[in-house]
């Protein structure tokens, strides 16, 4: 059965910075080109411009903002400009909202040109755990908006403890959680500005499972109800090839670039293997017990190496 496509527009919000707005932006063009569905991005952060230096200057279009939409375009001229694509990402940057009532009804004025054309807008709040007033910013973002427009809320899993605060919860919302990312992953993703899809289908020398763990991650987002009514059911069979290296390995620990290689995770799929043999040994037969307690130590301390390059 061919999925009607309805032109969506979705602007990524949170008045905080460093909640992973730009990281959920990158994400969700990701998502959508695996689902074969057209996207175009529109960075609105003009003091890091996030987007645009993570994923490469030509990713997407720029609009300028100091306290007012002041581009040579109004933003409705720029809607009609990627009508012809599924999907609109607008990646907006901090503060963008203290405006006030300029915004908030700039807001309104976008959602009533978006619907009037017969399109689809969401507000995604992103929101990220053990941050002072972050959901409290997503909770009066919902309490602003979210009677007339469509809200979602997007946890970043920063730093995956999950200690996101209880407002979040408590919104009668769809949620979306995106996983922790481990620094070495994060490190093998930041040394190309290459569109997300293109590092996942592209992987350097000696990195295809640090992409397949990210093709697994975005895997686990895409079974979301809410991100399935944005770019369809068709983004876990095509990464599915991706992943047929990885198995049931876990790079989650992984500190370093080295570690996440595909050197490192092997040395710790190694050890995990010398771990389940080992403990099936008697320790009684110590003619077999010490060569595999010292084949364990070295397997071990390799691993721990390359996870950590300062541990002993």
């Amino acid at each position: 059965m061919v999925e009607t496509v309805l032109f969506t527009l979705i602007l990524i919000i949170n008045n905080g910075g460093g909640d992973g707005k730009t990281t959920w932006s990158e994400i969700l063009m990701a998502l959508a080109r695996f689902a074969g569905r057209s996207v175009a991005v529109l960075d609105v952060d003009p003091g890091l411009r996030g987007f645009s230096t993570r994923n490469g200057p030509s990713s997407a279009d720029r609009l300028e903002w100091s306290g007012e939409f002041d581009d040579h375009r109004e933003l409705p001229d720029w809607l009609n400009e990627v009508k012809a694509q599924d999907i609109a990402v607008v990646d907006t940057g901090a503060n963008l909202l203290s405006a006030g009532q300029e915004v908030s009804g700039r807001l309104q004025e976008i959602a009533a040109h978006v619907h009037a054309q017969g399109g689809r807008l969401i507000i995604q709040a992103v929101t990220s755990p053990n941050k002072a007033g972050s959901g409290a910013s997503v909770k009066d973002l919902y309490e602003q908006f979210g009677s007339t427009m469509e809200f979602a809320v997007i946890r970043n899993q920063r730093d995956g403890s999950e200690l996101f605060g209880k407002e979040i919860d408590q919104l009668p919302v769809p949620k979306v959680t995106v996983p922790y990312v481990p620094p070495g992953l994060q490190a093998y993703r930041l040394r190309r500005a290459l569109p997300l899809d293109q590092i996942i289908l592209n992987p350097e020398p000696g990195f295809a499972m640090a992409s397949a763990l990210m093709a697994a991650q975005l895997g686990q987002i895409a079974k979301s109800a809410h991100v399935r009514s944005i770019v369809g059911d068709g983004v876990r069979e095509t990464l599915q090839p991706l992943m047929k290296d990885l198995q049931h390995f876990e790079g989650t620990s992984a500190k370093t670039l080295m570690a996440i290689s595909d050197t490192g995770l092997l040395a710790s799929r190694g050890l995990c293997s010398n771990l389940a043999s080992f403990s099936k040994l008697d320790p009684a037969q110590l003619e077999v017990f010490i060569p595999a307690a010292q084949a364990l130590h070295a397997a071990l301390k390799k691993s721990d190496q390359l996870r950590d390059p300062t541990s002993n």
